[in-house]
């Protein structure tokens, strides 16, 4: 693939505004498909999902995209500040890359390359913006994980992490070398004590339960009025109070 160089532009405001700019590497995007979907939004979008591509010997199918390009982020790197760029985040290998403008290629950065992201809109509303994600090494050092933040508090961290799994093609489970994606996401939460370790929650909240005897703090665990997320950053609020 051919290497190419791409600057974007930081602006910084502290009673004046300074201008800087910073050069990273990047690849350019092969594949048009995908960008003819960024550009004419999530129903062309929808058609990744009936695509198979070859990896490792099987065909896949299906999106393992929780940003798309249709979003406007701020990108926090060690080389600098990106703002308003257009983004895409693949779960499949945590690839994080920024949208050229030509929106016929990208400049894919290097996992240790990107510090932490801020989605303020996304009109594919996948990530539910706005969403802020940070690098797991300021978290955990041992995991290679986006973390998306979704509480922040004195007591208690809660993050949400998206990982892709594949299981046999509905449509063609006659053929066994057809797989497709399945996006799947994992709860984790760190302490004040131990602020770099993450725990990971389990599916059913099991290994919640000692953190709290409140029955009141416990019900908001099980109210399946509400979703998964909705429900454990409930209870990780609670805790923080």
């Amino acid at each position: 693939m051919k290497r190419c160089s791409f600057f974007f532009f930081i602006l910084i405001s502290n009673l004046c505004f300074t201008q800087v700019f910073a050069q990273v590497e990047g690849t350019i995007l092969t594949d048009p498909i995908i960008f003819r979907a960024i550009d004419r939004g999530a129903k062309e979008a929808a058609l990744l999902d009936n695509l198979y591509r070859n990896i490792g010997g099987l065909e896949v199918k299906g999106n393992t995209m929780i940003l798309f390009g249709n979003n406007i982020t701020d990108v926090y790197t060690p080389m600098g500040i990106g703002v308003n760029l257009p983004v895409r985040f693949d779960s499949y290998d945590q690839q994080f890359s920024i949208v050229k403008e030509d929106r016929q290629s990208e400049i894919i950065l290097n996992w240790n390359e990107v510090d932490s992201f801020f989605v303020k809109i996304d009109s594919n509303n996948i990530s539910k913006g706005p969403r802020f994600y940070i690098n797991s090494k300021y978290v955990d050092p041992s995991q290679n994980l986006f973390l998306e933040r979704l509480v922040n508090g004195a007591k208690y961290n809660l993050y949400n992490a998206y990982h892709t799994e594949t299981k046999r093609a509905t449509m063609d489970i006659a053929q066994t070398n057809k797989q497709e994606f399945v996006i799947m996401n994992d709860f984790y939460y760190t302490t004040a004590d131990n602020p770099k370790t993450l725990v990971k929650i389990k599916s059913n909240f099991k290994n919640l339960t000692g953190l709290t005897s409140d029955g009141n703090i416990l019900f908001l665990l099980n109210d399946k009025y509400y979703d998964k997320e909705t429900r454990v950053m409930s209870f990780f609020n609670e805790l923080n109070k």
